[in-house]
């Protein structure tokens, strides 16, 4: 037993002894932190089990169909079908109606090439109601690859898919047209309305003496339209202008003023030969140019190349000029004439002699 003994813990002189009243003390703080602990950890399942819960319910709601977006109601698309202007929405929305921020969407459209304006409502459904005003197409071309493009009135291009081929036969062909004359055709055409743009079937670059860019618009009605750029939107009174014509296959002729408007043989038809006419002074010699060159009288004249005349049977002057005052001019010979024949009665006896 004595040996056993010797293993037996002794008591340490130098540790100082715990009285019970800090031992119960020392269990308070123990047990004061294991209740914050129990209530932190129990805080915390409160949290997650709160969130857990949540995010079941928005799940359920996210997946049912009553988050989806109920309708989408389009209006204004003349050249997109509604099929393609819906899927345009489509692609710029949330199916989720609550994500559904109208201006972000109204941002997104309008940054569209189909698009110039968008306007967007929510419905208070949550369904989305969209005015769309789109760009004016003025033609198609095909590019160097043979693929087809659209060419809008503001200078802008977007290639043609299988859901816009449909607008084909609502505009016209463009071609002969380089990539970089382009932009200046459609400028042509800013201020043409969309119902004309539609009533032609192509638009040629055609090359004259002239002007190396004219521009030849074939119509649906089968009458052409020519002129330069700058006279493009005399088009806007082609309906007008076509009602004094009789028959169709006619070369309607524009000038760059817009004012004028005249038919004439095509530029592809042999033009009759005959004599051409000059302005002439009063004593019957050819009026010249500042280069010297007499001025030719241009007649206006019909598709056969026939005369057009005017309420006084007189043919139609194209580019008339200040023509003199003849009479007068011929009350001053006159005056002239009388002052030369009194000198000659005092000179002739004398030179008779």
């Amino acid at each position: 037993m004595k040996f056993l003994d010797r293993f037996k813990n002794k008591p340490n002189s130098q540790q100082p002894v715990l009285s019970s009243d800090a031992e119960a003390i020392f269990a308070q703080k123990r047990n004061a932190r294991l209740t914050d602990a129990y209530y932190r950890i129990k805080k915390r399942m409160v949290i997650v089990a709160y969130l857990l819960v949540s995010g079941l319910f928005v799940a359920l709601y996210l997946i049912s169909p009553l988050s989806k977006t109920p309708s989408i109601t389009i209006f204004g698309n003349h050249y997109l079908s509604d099929i393609y202007a819906k899927r345009l929405v489509k692609e710029h929305s949330s199916d989720w109606m609550i994500l559904n921020i109208a201006p972000l969407i109204e941002y997104n459209l309008t940054s569209l090439p189909w698009i110039d304006h968008a306007t967007v409502r929510i419905k208070k459904d949550g369904g989305l109601w969209v005015s769309l005003v789109e760009n004016q197409p003025l033609g198609y071309y095909m590019d160097e690859m043979d693929q087809p493009y659209v060419l809008f009135t503001d200078g802008s291009t977007t290639p043609l898919t299988s859901y816009t081929t449909d607008i084909l036969s609502s505009i016209p062909l463009i071609h002969d047209f380089q990539a970089d004359q382009l932009r200046d055709l459609a400028g042509a055409f800013e201020d043409v309305n969309s119902t004309m743009i539609e009533s032609m079937s192509e638009i040629i670059r055609l090359s004259t003496s002239y002007d190396d860019n004219m521009i030849q618009i074939l119509m649906a009605d089968g009458n052409y339209f020519i002129g330069s750029r700058f006279s493009m939107v005399t088009l806007n009174r082609y309906v007008d202008i076509v009602n004094h014509l009789s028959g169709n296959g006619h070369c309607i002729y524009a000038t760059d003023s817009a004012d004028v408007v005249y038919t004439s043989s095509c530029p592809w038809e042999e033009k009759p030969q005959r004599e051409p006419d000059y302005f002439l002074d009063c004593d019957g010699n050819p009026i010249l140019d500042d280069a010297g060159n007499p001025i030719e009288i241009q007649y206006l004249t019909d598709a056969n190349g026939q005369f057009i005349y005017d309420n006084h049977g007189n043919k139609t002057i194209v580019n008339p000029i200040e023509m003199p005052n003849c009479e007068v001019e011929a009350e001053d010979q006159a005056n002239e004439a009388d002052d030369g024949s009194t000198i000659e009665t005092t000179v002739n006896p004398v030179t008779s002699e």
